[in-house]
């Protein structure tokens, strides 16, 4: 029988602009046994978020159109995805404060490797997981 995969087979929703950086993590995500979305803006990643109910958003901080911190207002107005956990990705200074004022407790900055992407997604997952 093969070992449980840690990811327990979570749904992540992967929110970022740069097609690069969606293929380096839907890549690292599902070696680790996650279902992987990925939307390549605001808009659709809401869309997506409540079609699927994703067990964690991985959200980019500047995108155009619709940014990180529009996003986020949208996802914690919604009563059915306010609880999702949000793993905010930048490369910003000073974005710690306003992220917080959103809930956000995790944050990636970029560059980043997968080790610390790891370490992060079962630490905002377990923090959300019931007794």
């Amino acid at each position: 029988m093969p070992p449980e995969e840690p990811s327990g087979g979570r749904r992540v929703l992967v929110v970022d602009d740069v097609p690069a950086v969606r293929a380096f993590l839907q890549l690292a995500l599902a070696e680790q046994g996650y279902q992987v979305m990925l939307a390549g803006d605001g808009q659709t990643a809401l869309q997506m978020a409540r079609e699927v109910q994703p067990d964690l958003i991985l959200l980019d901080w500047v995108m155009p159109r619709m940014n990180g911190a529009q996003v986020l207002r949208a996802l914690r107005r919604d009563p059915r995805l306010k609880q999702v956990p949000v793993v905010l990705m930048t490369g910003s200074v000073g974005v710690d404060e306003i992220a917080a004022g959103y809930g956000v407790q995790w944050i990636l900055e970029k560059p980043f490797g997968v080790t610390d992407l790891f370490l992060i997604l079962e630490e905002a997952l377990s923090a959300v997981e019931p007794a």
